[in-house]
């Protein structure tokens, strides 16, 4: 199961050091030359430096919430703190068709074409 997951990474990581890869195996020619542009442009170095500051930012907020919280859960003998924290962890499963089904109720209301309102709309993502 796990080459499901690191198979698409390793072909990313192999076909950033190819100048051409099309209709081959691996790449044709290796090169350096995205990783030179990487480096040398200011707006990927940009993007670069908030991906990371991001990715600490949500590291640290995430232990400093998750920590204690599972301290609190794991020591408690209330039953009624497990059952918010078991809503708390179903919730982004939860949350992402809902947020999907705005988006679809979003991309359906045209100006001139609008099913908002209509039982269309019941079917259409199904």
């Amino acid at each position: 199961m796990g080459i499901y997951i690191l198979l698409p990474v390793v072909l990313i990581f192999i076909g950033s050091f190819g100048k051409k890869w099309f209709r081959t195996l691996l790449p044709q020619r290796i090169t350096l030359e995205w990783y030179r542009t990487l480096f040398s442009e200011k707006i990927y170095l940009r993007s670069l430096e908030m991906s990371i500051f991001v990715g600490i930012l949500t590291v640290l907020a995430t232990a400093f919430l998750a920590i204690p919280t599972m301290y609190a859960v794991h020591t408690s003998e209330r039953k009624s703190l497990r059952i918010l924290f078991d809503a708390m962890v179903v919730l982004p499963i939860a949350l992402s068709p809902i947020v999907l089904g705005i988006g679809l109720v979003q991309v359906d209301n045209w100006p001139s074409f609008s099913l908002v309102g209509t039982w269309q709309l019941l079917f259409l993502p199904t």
